[in-house]
């Protein structure tokens, strides 16, 4: 049986964030605010920790509530095959070709018709719905207001998959993309809402350590922190393309054969049945190298949390890597950019629209693109100097969370009165 589970929120004060709005976002926010002041809000996604979702309603959601809206956050608890399913589902909105058997499609229907009768017992003026895994309970609960909010890259779908799933996409008020290249023909422009992801600059990942501290940390971890490292942090997954970073290592190792790797994915989300498979093949593929270190289970960052430690990686790295063949936005490519790293990222969609190629950062087509990149910057470091403060200027205008909440409201604001 599926239900759905409330997620408690820490509180956050709007009041720390208010130097990260601009003058003209200040003009826009405070009247929002006031209009809709005391409406109720639901979120709804498949999992409270582990990915960029996640992480952006852990500060959404409190920052709404305290400026007076009635916010919540519902999670799925449903059993493991729905998350398997949707895996799958998740694979064929990125294009890979889908296989699923239509007693897997029936299950997934099954699922969200419990999740649709769990949520018509609550009361809200506006229900948020993200990504494919809760999209089709709006087959069997339908109180508008309701708006889609689709994080991932869905520019090359599986035909056959879209198809099956566009009554549930379509019947919603809003649908809410990163870029305007994923919405999918037929939409209305009425429907469609771009809005791209961001970080939040208070979390403490995001709040920067000094460079001395993030190496003692890497040192510990068993990183030789005299020698260039090159990392990836990101889910094991295949559209994260972990074994093109691996190859991009070995090419650029072959001219500088000191430089180290670490690939760091942290197994947490359950909704990601296959992280497991692949760490297993990127485990083959790295085998018998002792320069490259990856982290995939929370006990082997001790005494560290994950947190701490992709903080001091996004600090300590000589270059970040990105290499995603698919992706909606990439959160670690903000965090990245937001400490004033370099960071050199694959040719998804999504990254493309964080970085202007050699202003704020590089975009790399192939690894074999990815390893001259590197072998550059590593010879010539300081020569990159300008891009880390190019990268930290761009988050600082785009893709910090006040953005995102001021977004949120014109969206809300939307959603009411149309």
């Amino acid at each position: 049986m599926a239900r759905l589970q409330k997620v408690s929120i820490e509180r956050r004060s709007i009041r720390k964030y208010r130097s990260f709005f601009n003058a003209n976002e200040l003009k826009r926010f405070n009247p929002l605010r006031k209009e809709l002041n005391g409406k109720r809000i639901l979120h709804v996604n498949a999992t409270p920790i582990g990915g960029g979702v996640a992480e952006m309603l852990q500060t959404l959601i409190p920052l709404q509530d305290d400026i007076g809206l009635k916010s919540d956050w519902y999670v799925i608890d449903a059993p493991a095959r729905f998350f398997v399913i949707t895996k799958e589902i998740h694979n064929g909105l990125q294009g890979k070709q889908f296989t699923l058997k239509k007693s897997d499609l029936d299950f997934y229907r099954s699922v969200n018709r419990e999740l649709g009768t769990a949520l018509s017992k609550m009361n809200y003026d506006i229900a948020v719905i993200h990504d494919p895994q809760p999209m089709a309970l709006i087959g069997s609960y339908h109180q508008p207001p309701m708006i889609s909010r689709i994080h991932i890259d869905l520019s090359s779908p599986d035909r056959k998959l879209l198809k099956f799933l566009y009554p549930y996409l379509s019947a919603y008020e809003k649908t809410v993309f990163s870029l305007k290249a994923f919405a999918p023909k037929g939409l209305r422009n009425d429907q469609i809402v771009v809005l791209p992801p961001a970080i939040d600059p208070l979390n403490k990942k995001n709040q920067a350590f000094g460079l001395q501290k993030s190496r003692k940390m890497l040192k510990k971890l068993g990183l030789n922190i005299c020698r260039p490292i090159v990392s990836q942090v990101s889910r094991f997954d295949p559209w994260k393309n972990p074994l093109g970073v691996v190859e991009a290592y070995q090419k650029t190792k072959k001219q500088i054969p000191d430089v180290q790797l670490i690939l760091m994915g942290i197994r947490r989300a359950k909704d990601d049945p296959e992280a497991v498979k692949i760490y297993k093949q990127v485990e083959k593929a790295t085998k018998g190298d002792p320069d490259i270190h990856l982290f995939h289970d929370a006990k082997q960052l001790a005494p560290y949390t994950n947190e701490e430690v992709v903080n001091a990686i996004q600090v300590a790295s000589d270059i970040i890597l990105q290499l995603s063949i698919r992706e909606g936005f990439g959160l670690t490519v903000t965090e990245a950019m937001w400490k004033g790293s370099v960071v050199i990222g694959g040719p998804a969609a999504g990254i493309r629209s964080q970085i202007t190629d050699q202003k704020d950062g590089f975009i790399a087509s192939t690894p074999s693109v990815a390893a001259k990149d590197m072998v550059r910057i590593l010879k010539h470091p300081k020569s990159e100097a300008k891009i880390g403060k190019a990268a930290q200027k761009t988050v600082r205008s785009k893709h910090l969370i006040t953005h995102q909440l001021l977004a949120h409201l014109e969206l809300y604001k939307d959603a009411l009165t149309g």
